[in-house]
């Protein structure tokens, strides 16, 4: 089986490979050529085909759709490049998706999609009294890439192909592109965590169960567990590092689009959710330890955290 996955060289469709890869799968890999994504790929060389190309044009898709048996639609531009970039983000997250969807059209036989959308499409839901579900709750993007996302979910529900849709949790990395997303939250908004690895297995089996789960829309979440507020969230991570909170201040009032979500269907059909935050926390400081030092956490959690934590949290 020979599955492409569009934006396969971001940071989730490099995590996508290796599973597929461990399951025998064989990957092709399509993406722009940047030496970003050619430093992400280096460590599959060998075992994954790349291509590199352009979403956006028409014959670099056709090219990376020969001979494959599945597709991951990755793709696509995010926040916050999608605010500084807005026509290139509506080119790239719709446009993309359409030249995709009629080359698709144009093969020759079916070909399963599975395209990764995100729970931002239901914009801000604070008055909610249950889990938000796809069943009852209807789109309602406010952001620019909420609406690039819709747009891109009902091109591909009038297209006629075979595919699944996954609304995916955001997934959380203390990066230097979630620190510039790290304050448009309320420390008081729902949010259900999902562990970056539980949501890969979720596009995983969404290729290897696909003839159960051909023609949903689901949520990827982490579950009843995982359920907390941003706060508990954002504190637990930079807790690993003994920081504490920046300043309430810092923080927009403004309810954001995340919640607590109806993931039963998508966990019957599927089977993804394996994983905890408290799992989350300790790859954060295993990462940290193999990035710098074994001795990095500590230090940081006994001694600089402590003492000069408050002004560091500041600088963000």
């Amino acid at each position: 089986m020979l599955v492409l996955i569009t934006g396969g060289a971001g940071r989730l469709g490099i995590k996508a490979c290796r599973v597929f890869l461990q399951d025998g799968v064989q990957v092709r890999i399509f993406d722009l050529h940047t030496k970003r994504n050619e430093k992400r790929v280096k460590g599959l060389s060998g075992r994954v085909e790349v291509l590199w190309g352009d979403v956006t044009q028409p014959e670099s898709v056709r090219q990376a759709l020969q001979d494959v048996d599945a597709v991951v639609h990755m793709a696509g531009l995010l926040p916050p490049a999608t605010d500084e970039q807005p026509e290139l983000a509506r080119k790239v997250n719709v446009g993309g998706t359409k030249i995709l969807l009629n080359m698709i059209k144009d093969y020759g036989r079916r070909v399963p999609l599975v395209y990764t959308s995100s729970v931002v499409v239901f914009g801000a839901t604070p008055n909610a009294t249950v889990p938000i579900s796809v069943d009852r709750d209807a789109v309602n993007p406010e952001e620019l890439y909420a609406e690039t996302k819709v747009q891109a979910e009902n091109l591909i529900k009038e297209a006629g192909v075979d595919h699944v849709i996954l609304r995916m949790a955001a997934a959380f990395d203390l990066d230097a592109s979630a620190i510039k997303l790290m304050f448009r939250l309320p420390l008081t908004n729902r949010i259900e965590f999902c562990h970056p690895d539980d949501v890969i297995l979720a596009i995983v089996n969404a290729v290897k169960y696909f003839d159960v789960a051909k023609g949903k829309t689901l949520v990827i979440a982490g579950g009843p567990d995982e359920r907390m507020l941003y706060k508990d969230m954002l504190g637990g991570a930079l807790g690993v590092l003994g920081l504490p909170l920046p300043p309430a201040r810092k923080f927009s009032q403004q309810p954001y689009c995340t919640d607590w979500y109806d993931t039963s269907k998508a966990q019957e059909l599927l089977q993804f959710q394996r994983k905890t935050y408290a799992d989350y926390c300790q790859d954060i400081s295993k990462e940290f330890s193999r990035m710098y030092s074994p001795l990095f956490v500590p230090l940081m959690r006994r001694f600089v955290g402590p003492v000069f934590g408050r002004f560091i949290v500041r600088l963000f």
